[in-house]
C-alpha cells in the first residue's frame, strides 16, 4: 500500500484551500482525484511513499484535470474561461469566440450557456445594441488564475504591432484572420490598440494608438537622415 506522509497531506491542504477561494462548493472530489494520482505515480516510479517530486509531477503535468473533474468543468470550459480571460476585462461575442476556437456558432452557444449556469460568465448589452457580450464573473476569473491561463507570446504581439505600424487601419475580421485573438484583445486591454466601428459599414477596425504611430514616424525619419549621410 502507498503511503502518503504528513507534509504531502499538508500540500493538499493548501490545495484544497484555493480550489475554495474559486467556487462555494466543496472540492472533495477534485481532492480525491489529485490523491489517487499521486499514489498513481509513486507506484510508477517504484516507490511505496509519495514524495515532493510526485506532487510536483502531478501538479504540472495534471493541475486541469483535476481542477475540471473536481467542479464539474469540461476541457472546453476552459477553452472558454481561457480566452475570454486573454484580454483582460475585454468581453466578446459567442460569434468571437467561435470564430477563435473554430466552433460552430450554435456549439459556442451551447457552453457559453451553461457556463452562465454555472456562474462562471454573464453577459451584458451596450446601450445601442441587442447583441450580449460575454465576460468573466468574479468566479470565472478565479477560476482563470488557478488554471494559469491569459498569457500572451510577447513576439506575435510584437508581429502584430509591426504589421499594424505597415498597414495602418486593419479589418477586424481580417486581422483575426492572420493573429490570434488573444494578441488583439490583450493589446486592447494595455491601451496599445484602439477597436472602432466605422460608422458606415458598421465595422470594427483595429490600429495603433496614437504614440506609436508618432514613434513609428520617428523611427522613419531617424532612418532617412542616417541614409543621406
Amino acid at each position: 500500500m502507498t503511503e502518503i506522509p504528513p507534509h504531502i497531506l499538508d500540500r493538499l491542504e493548501e490545495f484544497r484551500e484555493e480550489l475554495s477561494k474559486a467556487t462555494p462548493e466543496t472540492p472533495t472530489r477534485a481532492i480525491e482525484v489529485f490523491m489517487n494520482l499521486l499514489i498513481a505515480t509513486a507506484v510508477m516510479h517504484g516507490r511505496t511513499v509519495v514524495t515532493d517530486d510526485d506532487y510536483n509531477f502531478v501538479e504540472k503535468n495534471f493541475k486541469n484535470v483535476i481542477f475540471v473533474s473536481g467542479l464539474g468543468l469540461t476541457d472546453r470550459d476552459i477553452e472558454v474561461i481561457e480566452i475570454l480571460g486573454r484580454g483582460g476585462d475585454y468581453p466578446l461575442r459567442v460569434s468571437d469566440i467561435a470564430k477563435e476556437l473554430k466552433w460552430t456558432l450554435q456549439y459556442s452557444s451551447q457552453i457559453v450557456k451553461n457556463l452562465e449556469r454555472k456562474n462562471v460568465l454573464e453577459w451584458f448589452t451596450t446601450d445601442d445594441r441587442k447583441t450580449p457580450y460575454w465576460r468573466l464573473t468574479d468566479l470565472g476569473r478565479n477560476i482563470l488564475d488557478i488554471v494559469g491561463g491569459g498569457r500572451v507570446d510577447e513576439e506575435v504581439e510584437e508581429e502584430l504591432i509591426n504589421y499594424l505600424k505597415e498597414k495602418g487601419e486593419v479589418d477586424y475580421d481580417v486581422l483575426l484572420g492572420s493573429f490570434d485573438i488573444t494578441a488583439v484583445e490583450d493589446l486592447k486591454a494595455k491601451g496599445v490598440i484602439s477597436v472602432v466601428e466605422d460608422p458606415d459599414t458598421r465595422k470594427k477596425k483595429v490600429r495603433l494608438n496614437e504614440d506609436l504611430k508618432v514613434q513609428k514616424s520617428e523611427q522613419i525619419q531617424s532612418e532617412q537622415n542616417v541614409q543621406r549621410r
